[in-house]
């Protein structure tokens, strides 16, 4: 098994609208759910963070497609990793909408984990990222998809 972990950044076009993400999120959870993807996305307008777990093909594969979406520009890789076993192997897709009100919520989390989601993440922030969504992922419950425990802003 040769098990990827790939972590990119990108920024949502103008016009992009809550009711675009939840789609995508819908279609990613039953896509990777096909294709044994895992993963989160975090979106904190206008900036998407997503981290995408898998065997090397399939996400490799997975990031091309994505990269031809026309609802986010300027993808930049933040880090790509082997990994030998999944940290996010609950989440098809776990949304994480990072809305004023959820930035707030977060806001003693990302002092800790020194990162401004309120800003766009650079590749030497992928470290702090994969502990802060860690550390979310304990707090609001491993679920595989929106509808058990939840906070404003996650699912």
């Amino acid at each position: 098994m040769d098990l990827i972990r790939l972590t990119y950044t990108s920024v949502a076009v103008d016009g992009f609208q809550a009711e675009d993400l939840r789609d995508i999120v819908a279609k990613s959870q039953r896509n990777n759910r096909l294709d044994d993807v895992t993963g989160f996305m975090m979106y904190a307008a206008p900036n998407f963070t997503q981290c995408l777990e898998g065997e090397r093909p399939v996400v490799k594969a997975l990031l091309k497609r994505i990269a031809a979406d026309p609802q986010h520009t300027d993808i930049r890789l933040l880090a790509s990793c082997r990994l030998d076993t999944r940290q996010f192997a609950d989440w098809s897709m776990q949304l994480l909408h990072l809305d004023e009100d959820a930035l707030k919520l977060v806001a003693p989390l990302c002092e800790q984990y020194r990162l401004d989601l309120a800003n766009r993440l650079q590749p030497a922030d992928e470290d702090r990222l994969m502990g802060l969504a860690e550390e979310l992922a304990r707090l609001f419950g491993r679920r595989r998809e929106a509808g058990s425990r939840t906070a404003p802003g996650y699912g």
